[in-house]
This record gives structure tokens, sequence and C-alpha cells, in this order.
């Protein structure tokens, strides 16, 4: 396939779109200061969690809030439709819906913190650091497969 034809291809169009989507959103949240916050650490306790609200201040939590709603209707959904538009080129079909596994955690996490920060949340769960755990790890092992089968197998064509 001919460049030209390839950047006419849909499948390839809906990845370049959602990889600039996911790349400017990201600059965005690193510039509003995403780069450390609670989401970007494979794992933390519910001491550190609350140690880390409670350093956050007023104009930190509202910070936080602005981030976790970047986050949520439009960091996750670019980064799901990547892995699923990857995920449908380069691994079996039964294997595809395993790419929601991280999607689902990564919402229950900012969620709860979400929720926690703007005062719906009495109390921050102690297992969220457990979420984000297997939110990083299960999001790991599904672009690590993705990778493997990259390099395995030509990518599907329909």
């Amino acid at each position: 396939m001919t460049s030209h034809r390839l950047f006419l291809n849909s499948k390839f169009r809906l990845e370049i779109i959602a990889g600039v989507l996911l790349v400017a959103v990201s600059v965005l949240l690193m510039y509003l200061g995403a780069n450390h916050i609670l989401d970007t650490k494979v794992y933390y306790s519910h001491d550190e969690a609350m140690a880390y609200f409670n350093a956050l201040g007023t104009t930190g939590t509202e910070n936080y809030k602005l981030i976790a709603l970047l986050d949520l209707f439009v960091y996750i959904p670019a980064y799901t439709w990547l892995l699923l538009l990857f995920a449908k080129r380069f691994l079996p079909e039964k294997y595809w819906m395993l790419v929601l596994i991280p999607t689902v955690f990564d919402i229950l996490e900012t969620s709860v913190i979400y929720l926690f920060l703007s005062g719906y949340l009495s109390n921050f769960p102690v297992w969220t650091g457990y979420v984000t755990s297997i939110k990083w790890i299960s999001g790991a092992v599904i672009v690590l497969a993705i990778g493997a089968n990259l390099f395995k197998r030509n990518p599907r064509s329909d």
C-alpha cells in the first residue's frame, strides 16, 4: 500500500487522530501538573494519599479536580480508543476487550479521587492504591502484548 493510500485508509486516520488527541491532552495535563498526581504512581498507601491531599490546599485541590475531569472525559477515552485500534490490528479478536481492564480501573480510581476532593465522599477508600496498581499492571500487559504481536505478525487488514 502506498503512503498516499495508507493516509486515506480510515483506520490509519483514526489512529493518527487518537494519537494526536492523546499527545495534546498529555501536554495540557503536564502543564497543569498532572505528572505529580497520585494517578501517576504505581501504588500509594492510604496514608500517602491523605498526606498528599492535605498538602494540596484550595488551589491544588481545584487544579487536581480539573485534571481529574480532563482525565475522565478526554484522556482516558483517547488512550482507550488508541489501544482498541491497535488491539484490533495486532491481537487476536478474543483479546480485544482486555484493553478495557485498565480503562475500568483508571475510571474507578480517578472518579474516587474526584468525588473525595469534591466532598462527595467523606472518607478516602483504603483500596484506591490497589486499584491504581491494577490499572498500571494491566495496562503494561496490554501494551506489551500489542508490542510483541506488532513484531510477530502483520497487522489485521480488516
